[in-house]
């Protein structure tokens, strides 16, 4: 990552993270746990600082038929952020997001559609909601190419 804009923080970055996922019958579990780390952010007077954010995921998703998928994603960033000159402060931001994704096959390729509704929640009482919708066209994969 470079930075976010919302703090002028326009630094370059590192962000690690480790996935585990497990398909327990029609059901898939994701786990990820990881961190961003900023370097040389201005603090003010002059000063920089390091900010490190860390972050943890969890989803389930449902096949409940072919090509039918119920969702469920959440995440939690503890956001280091710059609040004054040389003071940092970390914030809970956590979003959970319901979704729902299906698809067609078309000859060897596929059509996926998909949508979500995040809720994000700040430290503050601070509440977002939004839509996502999804469009994916899958060319057909060989191994032998």
């Amino acid at each position: 990552p470079t930075g976010r804009a919302l703090d002028n923080s326009d630094r370059p970055g590192v962000q690690f993270n480790l996935p585990v996922s497990k398909q327990v019958g029609n059901f898939y579990v994701h786990l990820n746990a990881g961190a961003t780390w900023l370097h040389g952010v201005p603090a003010g007077n002059a000063s920089t600082t390091n900010l490190t954010s860390p972050t943890y995921a969890a989803s389930v998703i449902w096949n409940t038929r072919p090509y039918l998928n119920l969702m469920l994603e959440s995440v939690l960033t503890m956001q280091d952020d710059v609040i004054a000159p040389q003071q940092t402060s970390r914030q809970r931001v956590a979003t959970i997001s319901p979704g729902l994704r299906g698809g067609w096959t078309l000859n060897d390729s596929q059509i996926i559609l998909g949508t979500a509704v995040p809720f994000t929640f700040t430290e503050g009482d601070e509440r977002d909601t939004a839509l996502l919708v999804y469009f994916s066209y899958e060319l057909p994969f060989s191994a032998n190419r």
